[in-house]
Parts: C-alpha cells; sequence; structure tokens
C-alpha cells in the first residue's frame, strides 16, 4: 500500500536538526576564516570598485565596430541584426544574476552565523542548544484541522487511513513549524543587528512586474517588499511554494505585500481552467481561499471537483458561469502568461521580490532576499 511522501520515522524527532547543521556550518565553513586584526582593510578600500554594476561586465560591442570584411567590404556588428545584441543581453543578465546571488548567499550565511554565536553567548548557551530552546518554545502542536488538511494534501487512493499516520504526520508538521520558527527567529536577529553590506552591487537590475486591476494581492500597497509568485495550480512545486507564502505571511506581516500571477504550464490538464476559475474567484474578493483550497486538493482538480471547492469556499457559482462566459478571466490569465514571457520566467514556481529573483525559491533563499531589500529601502 502506498503510504503518503513523509519523512521515515524519527527523522524528524528534532525538527530543528537541518538549522542546527547549517549554524555548525555557519562557524566552522570550508576553511578556518583569517583571524580579525587591525590590518584588515576599511570597507572604502575593500570593495573592489571595478564591479560596482551589472553594466561594467558588459563586453557589449557598439553597432559601428567592425567585425570583419567580404570581398573586401567592411561588416559591422549592426550588419549581423538585432539577435546577437539581444542574446548578449541576456546572458549578461543571467551571469550577474548568477554571481549576485552567490555573493549574496554567501553574505547571507556568514551573517547569520555571527548573528546566532552572538546570541548564543548572550544567552550562555550553545549555538545547537539555543536553536534547540527557540524551537521548542516556538513550534505549536499541530491542530486537528491542519492535520487532516496536510494529509488531504499529500494522500492519494492508495494511501493509509489518516488514525494509523497520525504520529507521522504530526512529526512532520511540526518539522514544517520548526524550521518555520527558527528562520523567523533569525529574521528578527537581522532586524535588530546593526550592519552593513558593502560587496559591490553586481545585481541586474530588477524586473519590472506591474501589478493590474485583477492581480491577486495580499498585504499593504504601502509595504516596502513586494514578492511575486509565478504559478501553476497543478505543479506540485507550487503547492509546495503555498505553505512557503503562508509561512512569509506569518513571519513578516504587514512589512510584505504577495502578489499572485498565473502562468499554467500547456502540459498541466486543467491548470488553465483552476487559473480563469481562480481569477473569477478574485472578483469576488475570495481568491486567496480558493487559492488554498486548490492546492490542498492539487491531486484531483478537474472540472467538477473545481467547482465544488469554488462552492464550499462560499463562491457564487451564478457569478462564475457569468465570468467564465464573458472570457474577462481567461483574458486576465493570458495577461500574466504575456507578463511572464517578458520578465522571462521558465518555470513554475518562479519568485522575485521587488523585481530580483531569490537564489532559491525556497523559505530560506526568499528570507534572505527580503532582508536585503528591507536593507535596500531603509
Amino acid at each position: 500500500m502506498t503510504q503518503p511522501r513523509l519523512h521515515s520515522p524519527g527523522t524528524l524527532s528534532r525538527p530543528w536538526r537541518t538549522l542546527i547543521a547549517l549554524a555548525a556550518l555557519f562557524a566552522i565553513g570550508c576553511g578556518t576564516p583569517p583571524p580579525r586584526t587591525a590590518s584588515r582593510p576599511a570597507i572604502a578600500e575593500a570593495v573592489h570598485t571595478d564591479a560596482t554594476g551589472c553594466e561594467r561586465a558588459s563586453l557589449a560591442l557598439p553597432e559601428d565596430t567592425a567585425v570583419g570584411t567580404i570581398a573586401g567590404e567592411t561588416v559591422l556588428f549592426s550588419d549581423l541584426g538585432a539577435q546577437p545584441a539581444e542574446g548578449e543581453r541576456r546572458a549578461l543578465h543571467e551571469y550577474c544574476e548568477s554571481v549576485a546571488s552567490i555573493r549574496d548567499k554567501a553574505w547571507g550565511l556568514f551573517l547569520d552565523g555571527e548573528l546566532l554565536a552572538s546570541a548564543a553567548k548572550d544567552a550562555r548557551l550553545s549555538e545547537q542548544d539555543l536553536l534547540e530552546k527557540v524551537a521548542a518554545e516556538r513550534t505549536p502542536e499541530p491542530t486537528d484541522s491542519e492535520i487532516q488538511k496536510y494529509y488531504q494534501s499529500i494522500a492519494d487512493k492508495d494511501t493509509a487511513p489518516l488514525d494509523s499516520l497520525r504520529d507521522e504526520l504530526i512529526r512532520d508538521l511540526k518539522g514544517h513549524y520548526g524550521r518555520r520558527a527558527l528562520v523567523a527567529y533569525v529574521s528578527e536577529l537581522r532586524a535588530k543587528a546593526t550592519y552593513t553590506n558593502a560587496l559591490p552591487n553586481l545585481s541586474p537590475p530588477p524586473s519590472e512586474i506591474p501589478t493590474y486591476t485583477h492581480t491577486p494581492l495580499w498585504g499593504p500597497d504601502s509595504a516596502p517588499v513586494t514578492v511575486t509568485e509565478f504559478g501553476d495550480f497543478e505543479c506540485p512545486y507550487c503547492g509546495r511554494a503555498a505553505e512557503t507564502l503562508h509561512a512569509l505571511k506569518e513571519i513578516y506581516g504587514d512589512r510584505i505585500r504577495i502578489a499572485y500571477r498565473h502562468m499554467p504550464l500547456g502540459f498541466h490538464r486543467n491548470a488553465q481552467l483552476a487559473a480563469t476559475l481562480s481569477q473569477c474567484a478574485q472578483a469576488q474578493g475570495k481568491f486567496w481561499d480558493v487559492h488554498d483550497r486548490f492546492f490542498a486538493h492539487q491531486g484531483s482538480l478537474d472540472g467538477e471537483a473545481m467547482r465544488s471547492i469554488l462552492a464550499e469556499a462560499g463562491v457564487d457559482m451564478a457569478g462564475i458561469d457569468r465570468c467564465l462566459a464573458s472570457g474577462e478571466a481567461a483574458q486576465q490569465v493570458a495577461r500574466d502568461i504575456s507578463l511572464a514571457e517578458q520578465v522571462g520566467v521558465r518555470g513554475t514556481p518562479s519568485f522575485y521580490v521587488n523585481g530580483r529573483k531569490p537564489n532559491s525559491p525556497a523559505l530560506g533563499g526568499l528570507t534572505s532576499l527580503i532582508e536585503l531589500e528591507f536593507q535596500r529601502n531603509k
């Protein structure tokens, strides 16, 4: 009998184990860090001023550059057409994005390790003991409703009954909650700390991702950080991303705004209809409820099932039928797809934080970039 996709018993008895290992990595690293002596250069001297922007890494050729000759006639770069220049621009953007991501991740790991070490010292605890204490204090017991919802999100027709898996489900949920609590704790340490990130900014310009009047939004317009997700209701990784969004809401509250954009993939049979129906629900102010319900029942999103889910969410079904007949929601989804192509989205889920891509779509990658954006907006 097929079992749900859970960790093996015991692997989450300490839900904070992964972060404890990371904390050890922060302290040890791949090599012994150099001693901090008075000979360290000041920030102004340490920064490499020859790499302060993505454009400085460009090898772009002026259009009037002679690139060769044919039968004695000079060939200019512009004669090659627009494709080389456009291709180079995209390649440069990807290179700068990758390097900026590597640098930001390295800085974030080092910073968090230093902050954890300092907090542990203040608490007169080892770093491992501090993390265990924080996770134990901040990890709630899952409610029956949460257990049921989680079981429904992973179960199929061959999955064992909920009662026989209850202990394992609880362990898995507490693992999620524990990791979320520790990410929130590190975010709090960053918010209280005084630090300066003077790494040369190699980030390419952020992508322009406008919000439309029909865009589903969560959080205040005044929030300094907007997290945008391009998603697909039948993409299993987007199902996990839905939990990540919930975690971000809990960690940051009204300090962030979340925007959901549709990118239904052609090989997901019901994704287009799911996106359209969710936009119809958006017109009734029910998008986020339907969003959560669609992902909770991701394995059975046929037309009839989705209508049942909409009804359970309290959506006016006559309004849904009128919305579908008008074609307006389908046009809204098409507009999101067009935007995704313009931005260069290649798969789902794809996240952007104030128009910048995180180094990972996982919670840690997003919180790292969110914290950097808070610093930029100070």
